[in-house]
């Protein structure tokens, strides 16, 4: 091999070092030409989760210029036992339109993302529901006046497996399991024998969903199965209220009743100056504290009280309360004055923190020991299922307040309130899906349900379903994702899918 020969292919060589060297450490540090800037830039790219796992995923650049010719990808995605999502990468810094397609039984997820240099920008919360959902009539042909849903208090929201009902015909209460249609109705008891005659105000279920308390205007009944050595089921509850009522000098009428969380055969009666505990195993009632109270609650395996002075309390496993926190006094007046709603339900949330909503449509946060304005007079309010964030309509509008710092698929920070969509409306009911990041809002007025999803981003996706019935008389069980309906006079089934 000649001199120039071996001249030419080091120089070759060394052209390929100098040039290709810098352009491959470029490439692996994300670097891409931008034929439209005409300059160098770092790519990033978009990550996706979707419900159903099957999709076809088209992401898309808009025209921004007469000579630039856009830019779209179509991606298969496929499911897997091991799927945990898709991303795709190498994409240069811009909004890009991505669609999300499961098939024409389905609605079609739309967003504009964002994508920044050596960022991924994340939606790993899409859902994709069927666009006709057929109801189906439930458990019984009789004829059904009134229902009442047996919640299971969960960490992830109420589990809804039967109902007790009446039918239009006859005051015998009766239980129907959701779980099993096979299943007839197991009949319960006539409240007639225990000299019951009006109208159920309310019937409130214990822990395990087995004993309950049959609310009236004047007495309530207790029915407990549960207990030991009882040849009734069903029994009146005068013996304890009527002293209480004395001792207290509150009308029953003015009482409200909470299940002990752990104890099934112990609940207790909250009055304005106090509350008491009954113990129908032990035949007796014994009086708790002597403090005015504003609020009550019960949560997963455990019951909240709340004093006119800020003080919280808790009770478990053990008999007497202990205090989780006390608020400021002078903050803390401004709430108790300002209640006008009856008592404050009381919810817990994220990270030590409570909500205390009233049946004015009112809510507050407690943190620690201060208390925080949420909203007046809302139309319906939900805290999610994670206790993280609070959706309510008002006005026609639905926002979304965090509780606690998001960093999810975009960052909200604490005590954020942001718009969600003007919806123009007023439902009657929001309740969460299990993700925490979807919402059923139920409008009987219009007949409508909407689907919608916690994502301001552009566009908000929300979907209407046409559901038949009557909305108002409705139960959700987000486990199973199953609205239970009242729908000419039966039950109607609607499952989300």
């Amino acid at each position: 091999m000649s001199r120039e020969i071996r001249s030419l292919i080091f120089f070759f060589l060394l052209a390929i070092f100098l040039f290709g060297g810098p352009a491959i450490a470029l490439w692996s540090q994300g670097y891409r030409f931008d034929t439209q800037n005409r300059r160098l830039t770092r790519v990033g790219g978009i990550f996706v989760k979707t419900e159903p796992a099957d999709v076809l995923l088209h992401i898309s650049r808009e025209q921004e210029s007469r000579l630039d010719k856009g830019a779209s990808l179509t991606k298969q995605v496929t499911g897997s036992l091991f799927y945990n999502g898709v991303i795709v990468k190498n994409l240069l810094p811009r909004a890009y339109d991505v669609n999300i397609i499961a098939g024409p039984r389905r609605f079609t997820w739309s967003k504009k993302l964002e994508v920044e240099p050596l960022g991924v920008v994340r939606a790993s919360h899409v859902v994709l529901i069927e666009k006709e959902v057929q109801g189906e009539f439930f458990g019984t042909a009789s004829s059904i006046a009134a229902l009442w849903p047996v919640a299971l208090p969960g960490k992830l929201g109420d589990d809804i497996t039967s109902v007790w009902f009446q039918t239009k015909n006859s005051p015998i209460l009766l239980s129907l399991r959701l779980d099993n249609p096979a299943l007839k109705p197991e009949e319960l008891f006539n409240p007639r024998t225990l000299q019951r005659t009006g109208s159920i105000k309310n019937i409130l279920f214990s822990a395990n969903g087995r004993n309950a308390i049959v609310e009236y205007d004047t007495n309530a009944i207790i029915w407990l199965p549960d207990a030991q050595g009882k040849t009734e089921k069903a029994r009146l509850a005068s013996k304890y209220l009527a002293k209480i009522a004395q001792e207290s000098g509150t009308p029953v009428q003015s009482f409200h009743y909470v299940w002990h969380p752990l104890t099934p055969s112990r609940f207790f009666v909250v009055v304005k100056n106090g509350f008491y505990q009954v113990d129908t195993a032990q035949d007796q009632q014994l009086r708790i504290t002597r403090v005015p109270l504003v609020g009550f609650g019960i949560g997963n395996a455990e019951a909240f009280f709340l004093t006119r002075d800020g003080d919280l309390f808790r009770i478990n496993a053990n008999t007497e309360p202990f205090l989780i926190t006390s608020s400021h006094r002078e903050d803390f007046k401004n709430f108790s004055e300002e209640k006008n709603g009856g008592m404050w339900k009381i919810r817990e949330g994220s990270n030590q923190t409570f909500v205390f909503t009233n049946a004015e449509g009112d809510a507050y946060m407690l943190e620690r020991d201060r208390i925080v304005p949420i909203v007046r007079k809302s139309d319906a309010l939900a805290l999610s299922l994670d206790g993280v964030k609070l959706v309510f309509a008002k006005d026609g509008k639905l926002w979304l307040y965090t509780l606690t710092r998001i960093a999810d698929d975009f960052t909200l920070e604490k005590r954020t309130m942001v718009l969600l969509q003007d919806i123009g409306k007023t439902p009657s009911r929001l309740y969460w899906l299990q993700t925490h990041w979807h919402l059923l809002a139920l409008f009987p007025k219009e007949k409508q349900t909407q689907f919608l999803e916690i994502d301001f981003r552009e566009p908000l996706n929300s979907w209407t379903l046409n559901l038949d019935g009557a909305l108002d008389t409705s139960f959700w069980n987000p486990r199973t994702k199953t609205l239970w309906v009242l729908a000419e006079e039966k039950i109607l089934k609607w499952e989300l899918r």
